[in-house]
C-alpha cells in the first residue's frame, strides 16, 4: 500500500464508522476526527456520487457478495 501510494478505508459495518489511512485523509480533504459513512460520499464527483452510493449499498446487501471495486472522480474538499 505504501510503495504504491494508496490510499485505504474501512468500515465498521455495525456502527457505520470509517476509518481512512493519513494518504486518505489528504486526498479527500477530511480531517482526522471524520469517521461517518455518509461523510465519504462527500468528495465523490457529484456525477459519480449516485453510482458509488448503489454500490456500496450493493456490497453490504444481506447475503451478498461484500465486493466493491468502483472508479470515480474526487473534488478535493480543500482546494475544489
Amino acid at each position: 500500500v505504501e510503495l504504491a501510494e494508496l490510499g485505504t478505508w474501512e468500515l465498521d459495518v455495525t456502527t457505520g464508522r470509517v476509518h481512512y489511512s493519513e494518504r486518505l485523509r489528504n486526498w479527500f480533504g477530511f480531517a482526522p476526527e471524520k469517521t461517518d459513512l455518509e461523510e465519504v460520499y462527500d468528495p465523490i464527483h457529484p456525477d459519480d456520487r449516485e453510482r458509488v452510493m448503489a454500490a456500496i449499498a450493493r456490497a453490504l446487501q444481506p447475503g451478498g457478495d461484500g465486493l466493491y471495486d468502483e472508479e470515480y472522480r474526487i473534488v478535493q474538499q480543500a482546494t475544489g
